[in-house]
C-alpha cells in the first residue's frame, strides 16, 4: 500500500499528463498526484495487466467488498510505461476499502506480491469532455479561464447541471457560473447550445473527477 505519510498534495505540476520513461517515473508522478479523501473515495492501483482478474476477485472477497458478479473497475488504462502496466481505477467500495488499510491477509499478501500500488486520490480524467470546445469561450479540462467575479455580485458552480436550468435562477440575481458539472454527455451538448455566448465558464463531466487545484 501506498503510505499515507507519502501522500502529497497535488500541485498543478503533477495534474499533467503522464508522460514517463521508466516504471520508477511512472511510480513518483503518481505520489505526486495522490492525495488523501476527505469525501467519496476515489483512487486506483498500479499492477500488470495479468493480475487484473486476480485483483478482482480478491477485493470482491473481502467482507466489505462489492459481489464478484456486480464488481466493476471504473476503467482500465493502459500506460506507456516499460512493460504490460496498466492503471486500474476503482469504484468507491474498494477504494475505501484500500485507503483503511486493513486488508484481509491474502489481499495483503496480493498488494505486496503481484506487486500492487495503490494511490488514494489519484482521479479519473474523462477524455469526452475534452471534446467540449463546441462551447464558445468555454475551455476543455486541464484549467480554466474562468472570470475572477469581480463583475459578478458572486459566483457560483451548477453541479449536476442537466441542461443548465439552475443558472437561469442566480443569473438574474447577478450571479456568474464558474464552473458547470454533468456526467451525460447528450445533456451537456445541449447546455452548451443553450449558453455558447458565456465567457467564463468551465464546464467538465465527473465531479469526481475534478482535482481540487483544478476548480475556479
Amino acid at each position: 500500500l501506498f503510505p499515507m505519510a507519502e501522500v502529497a498534495a497535488a500541485s498543478a505540476d503533477a495534474l499533467k499528463p503522464l508522460q514517463p520513461d521508466s516504471f520508477s517515473e511512472l511510480r513518483e508522478a503518481l505520489a505526486r498526484r495522490a492525495e488523501k479523501n476527505y469525501g467519496i473515495p476515489v483512487g486506483v492501483v498500479l499492477t500488470e495487466a495479468r493480475h487484473i482478474e486476480t485483483l478482482r476477485q480478491l477485493l470482491a472477497s473481502t467482507p466489505r467488498g462489492t459481489p464478484l458478479g456486480q464488481l466493476r473497475f471504473r476503467k482500465v488504462e493502459q500506460l506507456p510505461a516499460p512493460g504490460k502496466v496498466v492503471l486500474v481505477h476503482l469504484a468507491h467500495t474498494e477504494a475505501g476499502l484500500l485507503e483503511d488499510g486493513v486488508l484481509p491477509e491474502a489481499l495483503a499478501a496480493f498488494m505486496t506480491d503481484a506487486p500492487a500500488h495503490f494511490y488514494p486520490g489519484v482521479r479519473l480524467k474523462a477524455d469526452w469532455t475534452r471534446s467540449l470546445a463546441l462551447c464558445a469561450g468555454v475551455p476543455g479540462t486541464g484549467g480554466y479561464g474562468g472570470g475572477d467575479g469581480n463583475a459578478a455580485g458572486f459566483t457560483f458552480a451548477e453541479i449536476f447541471a442537466g441542461i443548465g436550468g439552475f443558472r437561469l435562477g442566480l443569473e438574474p440575481l447577478g450571479g456568474q457560473c464558474v464552473l458547470a458539472s454533468e456526467i451525460d454527455a447528450r445533456a451537456v451538448n445541449t447546455y452548451c447550445l443553450n449558453f455558447s455566448d458565456t465567457e467564463g465558464t468551465a464546464v467538465v463531466g465527473d465531479i469526481m473527477s475534478q482535482y481540487c487545484d483544478e476548480l475556479p
